[in-house]
């Protein structure tokens, strides 16, 4: 599925801009700086010009005094149809008449795959080599699937026997809600990230493998927002639970604008803590002004550790209950509340509702209620949601989506029970 929606554009662009970083922290590490941002952006694919544009109004947005000294701001940027065909990487300073410069820091090879967990390593790996800092934050930007395994999106899987490696095209039954199973030479958009090729397999970032590049590096980033689709989920914010403090994510898709670039640093940057409740509150914002619908939330990663083991018993006394939930009723037929429903692929359902659809007490529903309230920061969510031909009403979101385990999906099944928040909550065994 695409990590948000765009049409595509057909003029060239060349790249521009960027921008940076933060306040004081509470426990500094030691660092030359006090906070470096970095933007990831990649965005060689459909997106090129919105996640150009993106950088453009954080540029727009910038005070100098916040482009030298304490402060510093690393963008990495991978744009289709740009003036130079590889990646770069970009420090945003101060030049001659105090305006914005643009300092090219590395250049890569036309061959470098931006949707890659070696090259987002490379890039971490210098930023904290070259701009040891007391606070690191990031913005993610690009094409996303969630937790859901890279490859797996697209090339889903039907009912009956199949061969992964082997598989052929098969056709869809939408009476049935069979679903359609692509070969590796039919991908589209995968886990975090994608990158447009001309034959092949289309590269992308596997959740596991874009956090292990954080812990790999040493790195503890203080927030991460993802501008991205359907990372809203409770499997996506465990799995970072030891590596960022808080992250703002959608449970849906991320329509082609993105987050809200033209105030991000004025959260992020200048407000005397990390505003990473503005960010989603602006976020939220600019999409009901425009007459667009969204879904946002915040969440504080470090207190995930109750909401897990209130889940874990949870899910074993309602699992059979759990386990009989139609997963294709909608939402105004008595269903669970889900967040996407491209061609029928419901693989992302909200946390609180599948509980409540199984029946839990009372006395139980206030327990997951306490639990959840200690982690979600914030959500919000339009009434329903609408983009590319999609809709469905929003009407029970408690701000985290979660995986409904459907016994005809034995590949995402087992992909499941590789996540971290499974291994603590045993929802798949």
């Amino acid at each position: 599925m695409k990590g948000r929606t765009v049409i595509l554009w057909l003029l060239a662009v060349l790249f521009t801009g960027c921008l940076v970083s933060c306040s004081k922290e509470d426990d500094p590490q030691a660092g030359t700086y006090q906070k470096v941002l970095l933007l990831y952006s990649a965005g060689y694919n459909n997106l090129y010009f919105d996640l150009k544009e993106d950088i453009n109004e954080m540029c727009q947005d910038a005070p100098t005094r916040f482009l030298s000294g304490a402060y510093k701001v690393i963008v990495f940027s991978h744009l289709k149809y740009s003036s130079y065909d590889g990646p770069v990487l970009i420090d945003a300073t101060i030049g001659s008449g105090g305006k914005v410069k643009l300092d090219t820091l590395v250049r890569y090879s036309s061959n470098t795959v931006s949707a890659s967990a070696q090259t987002f390593s490379n890039v971490l790996h210098y930023v904290k080599e070259n701009y040891p800092a007391r606070e690191y934050g990031m913005i993610i930007s690009s094409h996303a699937s969630g937790w859901v395994p890279a490859g797996y999106f697209n090339n889903p899987e039907v009912n009956g026997g199949w061969d992964w490696d082997n598989a052929v095209l098969l056709p869809r039954n939408a009476a049935s809600h069979q679903e359609l199973y692509y070969t590796a030479e039919r991908p589209e958009v995968k886990s975090l990230c994608y990158q447009d090729v001309s034959s092949g397999m289309a590269p992308e970032i596997d959740l596991a493998d874009f956090s292990d590049a954080i812990r790999v590096n040493g790195l503890h980033f203080k927030y991460i927002v993802f501008d991205m689709c359907l990372m809203g989920g409770v499997e996506v914010a465990y799995e970072l639970r030891d590596i960022v403090d808080y992250v703002a994510f959608s449970p849906t898709e991320v329509i082609s604008d993105g987050f809200a670039y033209k105030t991000i640093l004025q959260r992020l940057l200048y407000s005397p803590s990390t505003d990473i409740l503005g960010v989603c509150t602006d976020y939220f914002d600019q999409y009901v002004k425009s007459r667009k619908t969204a879904t946002v939330s915040a969440v504080d990663c470090r207190r995930l550790g109750n909401l897990a083991a209130v889940c874990a018993g949870l899910f074993e006394k309602y699992r059979s209950e759990i386990k009989a939930l139609d997963q294709s009723l909608d939402v105004d037929d008595g269903g669970v509340q889900y967040y996407c429903d491209l061609q029928y692929r419901r693989y992302f359902f909200d946390l609180r509702d599948v509980l409540v659809k199984a029946g839990i007490s009372n006395g139980d529903l206030s327990q997951l209620d306490a639990a959840l309230g200690q982690c979600v920061l914030y959500h919000n969510e339009t009434s329903y949601f609408s983009v590319r031909g999609e809709y469905f009403k929003l009407e029970n979101c408690c701000g985290l989506s979660m995986y409904l385990p459907d016994q005809k999906r034995p590949i995402l099944n087992g992909a499941y029970k590789e996540l971290a928040w499974n291994n603590a909550t045993s929802l798949v065994k």
